[in-house]
């Protein structure tokens, strides 16, 4: 086995909305779930953010972003990792990779 880099883009294949998290989690309500073809073929399941749940399609390009997944009542420690999130892309700009 080798390591190697993911792409940080790719699209979403399918999403869930949860309405009803796990404990943990109930900050969020309601987030997004998604199934991310990446560019290299490679699918993941990873949280959609920074859109509300109504945005989210199949077929939308997405992209990593580091974000917050939840904070410890018990202990106030807080747990980063990467989401991804729409693709935003300036005006005028392609969001095809070059």
């Amino acid at each position: 086995m080798s390591e190697e880099k993911l792409p940080e883009r790719g699209k979403v294949i399918s999403f869930t909305v949860v309405r009803t998290s796990p404990k943990g989690f109930e900050n969020f309500e309601p987030y997004v779930v998604g199934l991310i073809r990446l560019e290299n073929g490679v699918q993941i399941l990873s949280q959609i953010a920074d859109c509300y749940p109504n945005e989210v399609r199949t077929g939308m390009d997405v992209e990593a972003t580091f974000r917050r997944f939840k904070e410890d009542e018990e202990t106030g420690l807080i747990e980063y990792g990467y989401k991804f999130r729409p693709l935003r892309v300036p005006h005028g700009v392609s969001a095809e990779p070059v």
